[in-house]
């Protein structure tokens, strides 16, 4: 999924809240912003780890 997805997902679904006065887009949209932002700091971590050197168990950057 792409950032750009996500925000088209996000504000679409405040634009149906909005015409529909319903607070379940408002909700969906947050759901949906919420597991973007949580999925992006989880890849990141995964991606750090990825290229640690084979030794460094510690994440340190110096030897």
């Amino acid at each position: 999924m792409t950032l750009t997805f996500l925000s088209a997902t996000t504000l679409a679904a405040a634009a149906a809240a909005e015409s529909e006065s319903e607070l379940g887009a408002y909700i969906a949209g947050g759901i949906t912003a919420a597991v973007f932002l949580i999925s992006a700091i989880v890849l990141r971590s995964f991606r750090d780890v990825a290229h640690r050197a084979p030794g460094d168990v510690h994440g340190s950057d110096h030897a």
